[in-house]
């Protein structure tokens, strides 16, 4: 076994080079965590389904009438979270005197 005399300094140094090192590499790990955690956010249509409280038919008929974005790779279909949930967002419900003033241009064409 061997005794090392350090000075307080020496130490400080030592330990704020060691923290700072660890920081770093935890930093480098996060940043590879978050790529792969968007990488894996695809759903396919079942969980989907299951993350919007849908049947899986409806998912069908809305991506057919393009109501979700969705990625089709070969003959499956997958969804990103991230742009389910902003699609969502955008979506906006029409306030009953908007449907009222739709339904009057419509019935006045007629």
């Amino acid at each position: 076994m061997m005794i090392i005399q350090l000075t307080t300094d020496e130490l400080q140094n030592i330990i704020n080079n060691s923290v700072k090192q660890a920081l770093k590499e935890h930093q480098e790990t996060v940043v590879g965590k978050t790529s792969n955690t968007e990488e894996n956010d695809l759903l396919n249509v079942k969980e989907t389904a299951k993350f919007l409280d849908l049947t899986i038919p409806t998912i069908y008929s809305k991506v057919s009438r393009g109501e979700l974005p969705f990625k089709k790779l070969g003959k499956r279909l997958y969804f990103s979270k991230k742009e389910l949930l902003e699609s969502l967002n955008k979506k906006k419900t029409r306030t009953q005197e908007e449907l009222e003033i739709e339904a009057e241009k419509y019935l006045s064409n007629l």
